[in-house]
């Protein structure tokens, strides 16, 4: 990032699809909603500007520096920043948008922005393999759903990307027309009769899925205006960016300090100021279990938006955790046990809340992963995430995957219990029968961690299609087959279904 200075501009008239206007000094930030210059140089967070500032978290990505300033570069994979969501566009007949990028490589939709929610509406600034294009969707419809109708249109930007130099792309939108620009140049138009569609965080550097964009990206501006071409032309002032040159900083990481070191038998998990697992270690071996360091939790809001902790502050056995860009918090409690450690949903102040994802990790050790076990090893190590209420479920998500255990509003968002066992695989069977035995959970010598050591699960099965009134000739059947077990397939024809 640079200090922007605009000349003294007299007013000038302008004629053409967007009218007459003036554009004057000092006036360049009229109408900005969000302005993310990136000059920190250090840490995951940076400060935003605007109406609307908020800060914009950082996953991945490398600070640089050079002439230009400072900026983010992204990895290519997993690289991306996340933004709030900006409310006072949905609806909005007018919109504009500036960035400067530099292409390092190419991919798959590794978008410049990703807009909010995609389908109903939404806008990109799209990349796809080696054009990059500016588009909007219709609110209030979706792609592929009967009944609806959805649109969308495309004005575009570059064919093909510029790789290894600075350049500035900006989109206009005055209903119904779009402008495209590139270093201040008009380089392509659509006509759009619908208003701005936003909903929910937005992203910068990807769409969805691991594939990001690769190199830097520099001075993001939204606003609920549309530009003027000369106020367009001020902002691809290209000063301080007609080198390749950068130094890159190394990666965006926090300051942060541990607040918590919590162990079992087996493993010591270490927590920080900014909410995230630094750490999960086992204690024979030294070997880190995480794939990286991942934010403890998540709430997904009626809106779309994801909420992810800012601060940690210990409390006991209590973990009070403020959310980043929300004025909402939540409380744990992780209690550790001998061979496992106890993790409950206490409490949670967001008020549009749908989803609390109130643990969550990501194992390094991921050869092999069972989904409806919240298991995921290799041949020597492992974590496994157990669900211990009705309230509360596991899952396995993302890429890198995680385990995370979650509670819903329809359900209710607090009171879910989860258990963690980590540590050498050969012990994962004795710990979780610890965890179980502990517990108030359902039990059975044939299930769970017994279910290995039960004779009769080595049976044979007999797949029937009964009804109830042939139950015990398919009882009779079975047993003069040897048979241990009935299979019914009517769960498995429901499930395909539904």
């Amino acid at each position: 990032m640079r200090s922007l200075r605009l000349p003294a501009l007299a007013a000038v008239a302008f004629s053409g699809v967007f009218g007459a206007s003036a554009a004057m000094a000092g006036d360049i930030d009229r109408g900005l909603l969000a302005r993310w210059s990136f000059e920190e140089g250090i840490g995951r967070f940076s400060a935003g500007a605007g109406e609307a500032a908020a800060e914009a978290e950082l996953h991945n990505v490398h600070w640089v520096k050079g002439s230009f300033g400072t900026a983010v570069r992204f990895t290519g994979n997993e690289s991306y920043v996340s933004l709030p969501p900006l409310p006072q566009l949905d609806g909005a007949d007018q919109m504009s948008l500036s960035v400067w990028v530099f292409w390092e490589g190419v991919g798959r939709y590794p978008n410049i922005l990703t807009g909010g929610v995609w389908s109903p509406g939404g806008f990109l600034i799209f990349v796809s393999d080696r054009t990059c294009s500016f588009r909007m969707g219709r609110p209030g419809h979706r792609s592929g759903v009967l009944g609806e109708q959805w649109e969308e249109t495309a004005a575009a930007l570059l064919d093909p990307l510029p790789i290894g130099r600075w350049v500035h792309l900006s989109a206009v939108f005055r209903r119904p027309d779009i402008v495209t620009y590139v270093n201040g140049r008009e380089v392509g138009r659509a006509k759009w009769d619908y208003p701005v569609g936003q909903r929910g965080e937005m992203q910068l550097g990807r769409w969805s899925g691991p594939v990001s964009h690769r190199g830097l990206i520099d001075e993001l501006r939204i606003y609920r205006r549309a530009l003027e071409p000369d106020e367009v032309r001020a902002l691809a002032d290209a000063a301080g960016r007609d080198t390749p040159n950068f130094e890159d900083l190394g990666p965006a990481r926090s300051g942060v300090k541990e607040v918590a070191r919590l162990q079992t038998q087996w493993v010591e998990l270490s927590l920080g100021d900014d909410g995230t697992i630094l750490s999960l270690r086992e204690k024979n071996s030294g070997r880190e279990l995480t794939a990286a360091p991942q934010p403890l939790l998540e709430v997904v809001c009626r809106s779309g938006e994801r909420l992810r902790p800012r601060r940690l502050r210990r409390e006991g056995d209590r973990y009070s955790i403020e959310f980043l860009r929300h004025p909402g918090r939540a409380v744990l409690r992780i209690s550790p046990k001998e061979h496992y450690f106890l993790v409950e949903a206490v409490e949670l102040q967001v008020d549009s809340a749908e989803q609390f994802t109130f643990f969550q990790i990501a194992p390094a050790p991921a050869e092999y992963v069972g989904s409806m076990a919240g298991a995921i090893s290799d041949e020597q190590s492992g974590v496994c995430l157990r669900s211990l209420t009705l309230e509360s479920d596991t899952a396995v998500r993302g890429n890198p995957l995680r385990l995370c255990a979650y509670t819903t509003a329809e359900n209710g968002l607090v009171g879910g219990r989860a258990a963690l066992a980590a540590g050498p695989r050969v012990h994962w069977i004795a710990m979780l029968q610890h965890m179980a035995q502990a517990e108030p959970v359902p039990r059975s010598r044939f299930g769970g961690p017994w279910a290995m050591e039960a004779a009769e699960n080595r049976g044979s099965y007999l797949f029937a299609d009964l009804a109830a009134k042939d139950t015990d000739a398919w009882i009779e059947l079975a047993r003069r087959g040897g048979f241990t077990h009935l299979h019914l397939h009517g769960w498995a024809l429901l499930t395909k279904s539904t």
